[in-house]
């Protein structure tokens, strides 16, 4: 790590790092630097210059040297999660804003009809009416889980504040969080949410509890992802499903926007995967890939991010910043973001979010 550029007060202290020898996924030793240099240019809480390594094997990257396991904490001093729930759970977010009634119920019945939920005021027809993107963000919204027989249990690891928690409880899901940050805790519970503050480990849950866990964004967060998929495996009902999405290490977007793109994100993002690497760890586990790449619609949110990276924003990149930031991005950028989505769409290996879904065998 290049410190000698940096002030003492701009390091990460070195008694608070780690060395990663070998790579987290796959464990080969064989690398190449990837990006050098790295700072957190969008939460902009956390000190220090990064160096990301690419293994020669799996092709995940993976920071070396990091923040260890105890220290990593005050790189989450801004994090996104640090909001209160939305009581607004029914219908999708990115589906209700801006959507007459007669689109909303169109898309319930969608969500209905293909995954098994109840959700009201839904339209016959919705299901052969609407494009391919509005059935891509409606499966995201309930990250393409069917709803199972009798009273299903679900786990959202690393939940936030447990807006998803609430919104699938809603759906007929006996469900349940764990969260390690203090905040996004304490607002979850005030929903009258059961979230949990601690992470797992393997005595958290008796085995074969669940029949769905979902992780949104936390495995790359993880300095031994391996281990907690392992848990994970183990915690499951036979034939239980396992959903992960993580940034996509083969993006469109990372290779228009190297080093700015955000889904690099140091010293958060520890670990980033490709398809093949992540299917690969789940495989070794012993889990069955039986979903996925599936497309998604996130290159608008990512470009626009990656755009204010690149062009220095001095401001931390949360929701609100990059809505204002949007007004000012120029057309082209939108235009590429417009294309990128599309192609997700035909190549979803090559979305900005890579989402998988596992199963448990039977």
């Amino acid at each position: 790590m290049e410190t000698e550029l940096l002030s003492p007060a701009e390091r990460w202290p070195e008694a608070d790092l780690e060395r990663v020898e070998a790579c987290p996924v796959c464990g080969k030793r064989d690398r190449s630097r990837l990006h050098a240099d790295l700072r957190d240019r969008v939460f902009r809480c956390a000190p220090g210059a990064w160096s990301l390594c690419r293994c020669d094997g799996c092709g995940s990257a993976y920071l070396d040297p990091r923040p260890t396991p105890a220290s990593i904490g005050r790189a989450y001093a801004t994090y996104h999660t640090h909001q209160a729930v939305s009581t607004a759970t029914q219908t999708p977010p990115d589906l209700r804003r801006r959507s007459k009634p007669l689109r909303s119920a169109l898309r319930s019945d969608y969500l209905n009809a293909r995954y098994g939920y109840c959700f009201r005021t839904a339209l016959p027809l919705g299901r052969l009416l609407l494009s391919p993107r509005q059935r891509c963000e409606a499966d995201r919204w309930i990250r393409h889980l069917h709803l199972q027989d009798g009273s299903p249990r679900l786990l959202d690891l690393g939940c936030g504040n447990g807006e998803f928690v609430a919104r699938m409880r809603e759906a007929g899901w006996e469900a349940e969080g764990l969260e390690v940050d203090a905040q996004a805790v304490r607002f979850a519970r005030e929903a009258g949410l059961a979230v949990r503050h601690e992470a797992l480990t393997e005595d958290t849950f008796p085995p074969e509890r669940f029949d769905a866990i979902t992780l949104s964004h936390v495995i790359e967060h993880l300095h031994d992802p391996a281990e907690t998929l392992r848990i994970c495996r183990r915690i499951l009902c036979p034939g239980g499903v396992l959903w992960i999405a993580t940034p996509n290490l083969g993006a469109l977007g990372r290779e228009r926007y190297g080093a700015d793109w955000l889904g690099l994100d140091p010293p958060r993002h520890l670990v980033l995967f490709t398809p093949e690497s992540l299917r690969g760890l789940l495989e070794r586990l012993g889990f069955t890939t039986v979903g996925g790449p599936f497309a998604n619609q996130s290159a608008k949110w990512s470009f626009r991010a990656s755009t204010a990276i690149a062009l220095g924003s001095a401001e931390p990149l949360n929701r609100r910043a990059l809505q204002r930031l949007s007004r000012t991005l120029d057309n082209k950028v939108k235009r590429e973001a417009a294309r990128a989505d599309r192609e997700s769409l035909r190549r979803p290996e090559r979305a900005e979010e890579l989402i998988l879904l596992a199963q448990k065998p039977a």
